[in-house]
């Protein structure tokens, strides 16, 4: 979809006006009631780490803190909650609130004395060891949940923008690899600078249509901008009226033109302009320009946590500005063919987002779309990479995927063959092919029994080494602990061949070919009938 800045002819500012009124589509980078600057980084921390300590880590087991979360976790019939204490649901987070309130993370002084008073008596209810659901008995889920837990929703809002931890009600709390360097870092900056990089806006995590069309990466856009507009600078108003409309990438030259142009403006016009621009549609208690200039304030922030720029103040005007062209030059440099990501899902995002080894670069989005089987986006974006031994490499591993992808669409379609009663596994949108966790990499298929086991499929397009045992054994655990936790969860290493460390693989973990072995037989090899020594279609001996 175009943005208004391209729908209106440059200088043409009654028509602008008019499309800027009526467009509801902008950055959205930090919602409304968040924001973020270096007094919070201590904070976001201690959240984290207390997070990691009490629901990932389970640091309390085996301690004297041990009864006071059974204690806290228990049914109203006193028995112990069957859910694992590591997802997240309201016991958790009312658990996490009060924590954060009492290491001090969360300010009280925007709360009346009223509700303090009401906040220290959940707190106090919670510090005497009393359950769940006596306090919620005492005042009530919505007081507890929408209220209290709001406070520390905040935490939970920064964790999710900056791929720090995967926080889903229902779902296993996760503290991502980008999450686990930043707790270990000795400065935070480049940890924050590296998410800012690879953030995109629109992405999964959010899910209002309204900006489903943008096609941002918003800090190589606003760095690239500044370093080609005048001064090297931009105004909160420049931001609100032109950058924060822009949609995709090469809307950056438009957006130039629109800012010189309203630099050169008289200040009449410019008045005239701007009361056009403030106008409310009907139904509307602000206007949206009122409403973007609040926003942009928090877009700033965030952009210019980390990175060669600041936020300065010169003749009572706020200004975005670079502090060092020459690293400004570099990071342009190195992120000259960083690409914006299409994922499917909430989850599919977050994988990506929430590694620490993964780039946004052209090789690394080709990889995934042939990891996950997307190859004519990958095709598409190989035609792009201007080194010919870097393209016949790219090509070359596009070709064994599609072999690879040749096997497991066939065998998709034939799971019988492998064994009686498999079924891909299915929940809502989400199906079991290719199926992307946020923190646990992407399945090849997921499949269900007929009695409710789950087994996973694991395929190699000809010989497999040891090394795919460790990575169907990480399939597995994930499923185990979000989708199974009741029944053992079974996997097939698919190939054509397998080499014999495999076997002392499975002796490690007590596999049952190993005579008078007691383990339970989780994996099985499974030999597949493609010869993928070929190239075209492949041979099928069945």
């Amino acid at each position: 979809m175009k943005s208004i800045l391209k729908m209106a002819s440059v200088g043409n500012w009654n028509n602008f006006a008019k499309l800027y009124i009526k467009d509801d589509a902008h950055w959205y980078l930090m919602p409304k009631a968040k924001d973020i600057d270096a007094k919070q980084v201590p904070n976001i921390y201690n959240f984290l780490i207390t997070l990691k300590y009490w629901f990932v880590d389970l640091g309390w087991k085996n301690t004297d803190k041990e009864e006071f979360v059974k204690n806290f976790i228990k049914s109203a019939q006193g028995e112990f909650f069957k859910s694992k204490v590591e997802v997240w649901n309201d016991k958790t987070q009312l658990f996490m609130t009060c924590m954060a309130f009492k290491g001090n993370l969360i300010s009280r002084e925007q709360e009346t004395e009223e509700k303090m008073k009401l906040f220290d008596g959940i707190i106090s209810s919670f510090d005497k060891g009393n359950s769940y659901e006596d306090i919620e008995s005492k005042y009530g889920k919505e007081e507890l949940i929408n209220n209290f837990c709001a406070n520390s929703r905040n935490f939970i809002n920064l964790c999710q923008r900056l791929g720090f931890a995967w926080i889903e009600k229902n779902a296993e709390i996760i503290i991502t690899s980008v999450g686990l360097e930043f707790l270990v870092a000795k400065d935070f900056r480049p940890v924050f600078e590296k998410q800012l990089r690879k953030y995109q806006f629109c992405n999964k995590t959010i899910t209002s249509q309204r900006y489903k069309d943008i096609r941002i990466l918003p800090f190589k856009f606003t760095l690239e901008l500044l370093m080609r507009v005048g001064k090297n600078y931009l105004t909160k108003e420049e931001f609100a009226l032109f950058v924060t409309k822009c949609t995709e990438m090469s809307d950056i030259d438009v957006c130039l033109e629109w800012i010189h142009k309203f630099r050169r403006m008289g200040s009449e016009n410019r008045e005239s302009f701007l009361e056009n621009c403030n106008k409310r549609r009907r139904g509307q208690i602000r206007s949206h320009f009122k409403e973007l200039s609040e926003q942009v304030a928090k877009n700033i922030n965030f952009l210019t946590f980390a990175g060669p720029w600041e936020i300065v103040q010169k003749d009572k005007v706020t200004l975005m500005q670079i502090t060092d062209k020459r690293v400004a030059v570099k990071i342009l440099r190195e992120d000259e063919d960083r690409e914006f990501l299409d994922v499917d899902t909430k989850e599919a995002w977050f994988g990506q987002y929430g590694n620490h080894d993964q780039r946004f670069d052209l090789q690394g989005i080709i990889n995934y779309y042939t990891r996950i089987g997307k190859t004519e986006k990958a095709r598409d974006l190989i035609k792009q990479v201007k080194d010919t031994q870097e393209k016949e490499k790219l090509k070359k591993k596009l070709a064994e995927r599609l072999l690879e992808k040749h096997v497991e669409e066939f065998y998709l379609k034939n799971l019988n063959l492998i064994e009686n009663g498999l079924s891909l596994w299915k929940k809502g949108n989400l199906t079991g092919h290719q199926f992307e966790t946020p923190d646990g990499g992407i399945m090849d298929i997921l499949t269900i029994t007929e009695n409710g086991e789950f087994v996973v499929l694991e395929f190699k397009r000809g010989r497999s080494s040891d090394e795919a045992i460790g990575q169907l054994l990480r399939y597995m655990g994930w499923v185990y602990r979000n989708l199974s936790s009741e029944v053992p969860v079974r996997g097939y290493l698919i190939a054509r061949d397998f080499e014999k460390y495999i076997d002392y693989a499975l002796i490690g973990m007590q596999h049952p070919q190993i005579p008078n072995s007691k383990g339970k037989d989780l994996i099985k090899k499974f030999r597949h009938v493609f010869d993928t020594k070929q190239t075209g279609v492949e041979s099928i001996k069945i």
